[in-house]
């Protein structure tokens, strides 16, 4: 039979910058300021990222007894299938914390927009619009990897409650395995790109950092 696939890279965040010289109220400063914030909006983010982790390890146990048990064990296979569906009912609401704080962050680097017009120097402009491009195509994968998580999630909840029918086949649940495993591969794919632009928009920052420090 076919097993579920839920390995998922972890994902990154964004860094706190070791330089921050500029004075407060300059543009420099603003910038580096709001960046800073986006950075404190994901301080929470890892732990629900290994949460998400040990759930799904966790569900994959619950998931390999339901497929030993016999019919005549309808006591135990209720009981697993509830203790899973909970389980991924709680990955689907860190998923939207998730979210939630990612999108915050992003607002908060966005606000950096207005002091990036105002810098006089067009190497620091140009690689402050590099920092930005990244947050925004950071904010779009990630936005795409919760929409996947959450579909493979549903169906997720859908296999587990379909052990309820004492016919059930094997094709039926290799079918819903099938449709799963799609939809955690879009969640790779998607993470893979959210951690590339959040590595982009690390460097990109930390370049802006530097030209600050060359210039004070």
């Amino acid at each position: 039979m076919h097993k579920m696939n839920k390995k998922i890279t972890g994902a990154a965040v964004i860094t706190l910058s070791a330089v921050m010289l500029s004075a407060c109220g300059s543009p420099e400063g603003n910038i580096q300021n709001h960046w800073s914030e986006a950075a404190g909006a994901e301080e929470e983010f890892p732990e629900k990222d290994k949460k998400l982790t040990q759930l799904a390890k966790e569900e994959q146990n619950v998931f390999e007894n339901l497929t030993s048990y016999e019919n005549e064990e309808q006591k135990k296979i209720k009981s697993s299938i509830e203790k899973a569906v909970s389980s991924v009912k709680e990955r689907k609401e860190l998923m939207e914390e998730e979210k939630e704080e990612i999108n915050k962050a992003y607002d908060e680097a966005m606000e950096a927009g207005e002091p990036i017009n105002n810098l006089e120097n067009e190497k620091m402009t140009k690689k402050a619009q590099q920092a930005q491009r990244a947050m925004e195509k950071r904010n779009e994968a990630f936005n795409s990897v919760h929409g996947a998580y959450t579909e493979a999630a549903d169906k997720e909840i859908e296999m587990y409650e379909s052990f309820t029918d004492e016919n059930l086949e094997l094709e039926s649940l290799e079918k819903h395995l099938d449709k799963i495993n799609s939809s955690y591969k879009k969640v790779e794919s998607f993470r893979d790109s959210f951690n590339t632009e959040t590595k982009s928009f690390n460097e990109a920052k930390n370049v802006f950092g530097e030209m600050v420090e060359a210039e004070s």
